[in-house]
């Protein structure tokens, strides 16, 4: 039986803005040409676009109605706005944090309540794979069986055929691309972000553009670990949240996301036997250190392996500067990530000898 929805508190989606945004213009790819061999080959070439190019694309035809993306954001917009003292209890700890256990609340503000450097973002993770013991808020629980069932269409419709296509692009079979994967990055998928705040990094002009709203897409980037499975050949995208124009400024702003990313013991080096990485010569590790995906999580986790860029300007020592919370003194030990607009970026252009799909 569906729980009432109704016994949540109401939600209504933000209207999208009517400032003149610079926007991106990304690739999107139709998967209801997925089970057409022609229509499949043309998203194949598509996605190849996207992945060599801005590492964001954006989805249509994925088989989620508009009911259920409702559903899923009232269910959110609960479970982020209790009372902090109601988020406390499922807060993730600094024990399960060490251990990669990325499951509950992480909150934002000052220090937040387990420690750390202020964050603007305050999120609630689930996993595909939740442990047994570990509740949820008690206002959102009617509603898990739908949320997980959403996750698994994600995991095994949407997540499957990008695969396949990717499959398809390195000239592999099926397998050996599926194979690689488990639920949780590098690949984010966004159901929807009506607030006008995602912005991805030009190549060509080196400028942030908005990442425009699609009322019935979604929005996919791709991340560092594909970029390490492809030798380098699918670029991993640049993208920040920056504060939302000003007709969106007083609106509270509410996302679904759903990440995927190899599976842990999976070692992130191109996938192997590719005949299109062969060609273009993208078949060699881009790390001199190689990483399985657990590991590689641990160190980007701890520092050894975060690249040194932020959001805005470069930094002063000991202060963090950010477009929410102003500047604050950063804590005891705390060690930046630096500024995106000063880290030297390739200029990306579509490589000259195109894949084999024909």
């Amino acid at each position: 039986m569906v729980a009432d929805i109704n016994q949540l508190p109401p939600y209504t989606t933000p209207p999208p803005t009517q400032e003149d945004l610079d926007y991106v213009d990304l690739v999107n790819i139709d998967l209801s040409k997925f089970d057409d061999p022609e229509g499949r080959k043309q998203l194949a070439r598509d996605l190849y676009e996207a992945a060599t190019g801005y590492g964001f694309l954006t989805l249509t035809n994925h088989g989620i109605s508009d009911e259920t993306y409702e559903r899923q954001m009232r269910i959110a917009n609960a479970a982020m706005t209790l009372k902090p003292n109601e988020k406390e209890p499922y807060e993730v700890t600094p024990e399960e944090d060490a251990r990669g256990l990325y499951a509950g609340y992480k909150p934002a503000g000052p220090l937040g309540h387990k420690g750390g450097f202020p964050k603007a973002l305050d999120h609630y993770n689930m996993l595909v794979h939740d442990p047994k013991n570990r509740p949820h808020p008690e206002i959102i629980r009617p509603f898990m069986e739908e949320t997980y069932e959403v996750m698994s269409y994600i995991r095994t419709n949407i997540l499957v055929k990008l695969l396949k296509l990717v499959a398809m692009i390195l000239e592999v079979p099926d397998d050996s691309v599926l194979s690689t994967h488990a639920p949780g990055g590098s690949r984010t998928e966004y159901l929807r972000y009506p607030i006008a705040a995602l912005q991805v990094l030009c190549h060509h002009t080196g400028r942030y553009r908005h990442v425009k709203h699609q009322p019935h897409g979604i929005v996919v980037n791709f991340g560092e670990a594909l970029e390490r499975l492809t030798g380098g050949l699918f670029k991993a995208t640049i993208h920040r949240v920056i504060q939302p124009p000003e007709d969106q400024r007083h609106l509270r702003r509410i996302g679904v996301i759903y990440f995927s990313r190899p599976a842990d013991e999976r070692e992130l080096v191109p996938i192997e036997n590719s005949p299109l990485l062969q060609r273009m010569g993208t078949d060699k590790p881009i790390d001199e250190r190689i990483f399985c995906m657990a590991d590689y999580l641990d160190a980007r986790k701890h520092g050894w392996k975060r690249y040194d860029f932020d959001i805005d300007r470069p930094r002063e020592e000991g202060k963090h500067q950010d477009p929410f919370d102003g500047e604050y003194t950063d804590p005891e030990g705390h060690k930046s990530l630096g500024k995106f607009d000063n880290v030297p970026r390739l200029q990306y252009s579509l490589p000259a000898v195109k894949s084999g799909i024909v």
